[in-house]
């Protein structure tokens, strides 16, 4: 199973590859996702093969574009950095103010623990690889 570091190697041995990989024929490309696979193996004695790591890929950079359309204006996150810079929210907050019907009046804690900010770390790994 992919955890967040495992996750994170398989993004990095792509990203030190990327201009090599474009230029890449079918067989090519399936030698380095072996490659890939060994060499996360070693690393973190799991047992992934080189479809694995293309299929895992392949689906972070689907779920990160489907992302990016969602996450660029929601509505939330542009009303928590708002208040941000307004200073009407604190890292420590964990309380609201008394208009609690807003999304605007959440503590950071929960803005960070959404959905879409777990997946922040890797979206930002992905927009390194995808701008070519």
């Amino acid at each position: 199973m992919w955890n967040t570091v495992h996750v994170r190697a398989l993004i990095d041995k792509r990203k030190k590859s990327n201009s090599k990989f474009h230029d890449m024929s079918g067989s090519q490309k399936y030698l380095f996702w072996k490659s890939v696979a060994t060499d996360i193996n070693y690393e973190f004695g799991t047992f992934y093969l080189g479809t694995n790591c293309k299929d895992k890929f392949n689906a972070l950079v689907k779920n990160y574009k489907n992302m990016s359309l969602y996450i660029q204006d929601d509505k939330f996150d542009q009303l928590r950095m708002k208040n941000l810079a307004l200073g009407n929210l604190s890292a420590k907050s964990s309380t609201s103010s008394a208009n609690s019907s807003t999304n605007a009046n959440l503590p950071v804690e929960n803005c960070q623990n959404s959905p879409a900010r777990a997946d922040s770390m890797i979206m930002n790994l992905m927009k390194v690889i995808l701008i070519v």
